[in-house]
Order: C-alpha cells, then sequence, then structure tokens
C-alpha cells in the first residue's frame, strides 16, 4: 500500500513536470514584425517567447543577435523594436505592420493591442498597420513569396484582376498595400 502511494506520488509529479514543460516550450500564437527585416515571436500559453525567428534574410540576422527569449511578449516586442538593427528603418519612416497568428479571438485581440500599444510608444502612430490571422494565411504567403499583408493584398487584387500576380505587389509600398486592403484599426488600443 506504501509502495502504491509512493508510486503515484511520483507518477503524478512526473505529470505535472512534463505537463509544465510542455506548458512553456509549446507555441501556442505568433507576432509578426515587418519592416523590413521581418521577425517572428513565438509566444507560449504563459505570454512568453519561446523563440525569436527571422522570416527574411535580414530578419535572421537581427533573430540570431537579440536575446528575448523568456520575456513577456510585450516587453521583447519593445526590445526588438528599439534595437540598432531596426533603428535605420524606423529613423528613415518606414512603415511597420504587426501581425497577431493564432490564439482564441479575445486573447489575440488583447495581445494585438498590447504591442500595438508598445509600437506606438516609440513609433509614429501613422507608421503602424496591423491585424490579426490565421496560421493558414502565414504559410499561404510564404508559399507565395510575400509578407502577410502583401498576401493580403494580392488576394484581394485577385478578386478585381484574376491576372494579379505576387510581382504586382512586391513592388508595393505598405502604405499603397494598406490603402487598397484597409488594415484595421483598434479603438483606443493603449486603454486596456
Amino acid at each position: 500500500r506504501t509502495y502504491r502511494r509512493r508510486l503515484a506520488g511520483v507518477l503524478a509529479a512526473v505529470i505535472l513536470c512534463v505537463t509544465g514543460v510542455g506548458v512553456w516550450h509549446l507555441p501556442v500564437t505568433g507576432i509578426g514584425l515587418e519592416v523590413n527585416p521581418a521577425l517572428e515571436l513565438q509566444v507560449n500559453l504563459l505570454d512568453r517567447v519561446t523563440a525569436l525567428k527571422g522570416r527574411n534574410p535580414d530578419g535572421e540576422i537581427v533573430a540570431r543577435q537579440l536575446k528575448v527569449k523568456g520575456l513577456p511578449y510585450d516587453e521583447a516586442m519593445q526590445r526588438i523594436l528599439i534595437c540598432d538593427q531596426l533603428k535605420p528603418y524606423l529613423e528613415a519612416g518606414r512603415p511597420i505592420a504587426i501581425t497577431v497568428v493564432g490564439g482564441s479571438d479575445t486573447r489575440a485581440r488583447q495581445m494585438l493591442s498590447r504591442v500595438v500599444c508598445r509600437a506606438y510608444a516609440i513609433v509614429e502612430e501613422d507608421n503602424v498597420v496591423y491585424f490579426q490571422t490565421d496560421r493558414a494565411t502565414v504559410e499561404a504567403a510564404g508559399k507565395a513569396g510575400l509578407t502577410v499583408p502583401q498576401y493580403r493584398a494580392w488576394q484581394t487584387l485577385l478578386s478585381r484582376d484574376p491576372n494579379a500576380t505576387p510581382e504586382d505587389i512586391r513592388q508595393l509600398e505598405l502604405k499603397e498595400i494598406e490603402e487598397l486592403i484597409g488594415f484595421e484599426k483598434l479603438e483606443s488600443p493603449c486603454e486596456n
């Protein structure tokens, strides 16, 4: 009887450890940031960054140089936005696109609000575009060789002109893409 109790206690401890490790390392949400370096933060259920990945060659360089793993996602985003590697792009007034991928609708909206608020503290509000999307859209954009905003613009363009190609979109600036697809704006994102 004592042996069974000890075994049950050990098994319970193992299950808790494995579950805890899984929750910590399993990303459930992605936060994309596109300036020229394109980056993605992978975030777990505890709102901590599990990885920072580059989505283009410039993004891979930035991702290798920044250490944000384990930080709360909004703090990690702030560190990324103030890093030396992004300064030239932001000082030149380049627009940035923020995308929250996955997660529940309420959680994703809250994450989007917090990250947008961090971005507003660093760059002009007019230079920030943002939206929520799903993993399938991110994967389809990658297959087309486009960023998520470019992919959404291409899909809009395809509905008007079936002969539109990804090349037609790659040449557009983010502001032109915004005009084409009309990004949403959160009402007072920094008041949450």
